[in-house]
């Protein structure tokens, strides 16, 4: 969970950033920085979703 939301803060900073970048090269690295943190925001909350499922119900995802 602590990983969740150091991801989601460091997103919510970066993309607020992105609007005030002063020229492309800076923009470009910021939204690289946003790119990099979008898996951890999709892969974390997957994770403790499929904790809470139990076995019986499995059968819809490969990792269980």
């Amino acid at each position: 969970m602590r990983r969740f939301v150091t991801v989601v803060f460091l997103q919510t900073i970066f993309g607020l950033a992105a609007g005030i970048a002063p020229d492309y090269w800076s923009f470009v690295l910021i939204r690289l920085v946003v790119g990099i943190t979008t898996s951890g925001v999709f892969l974390v909350p997957y994770v403790l979703a499929m904790e809470m499922v139990r076995m019986d119900y499995c059968f819809s995802s490969r990792i269980c």
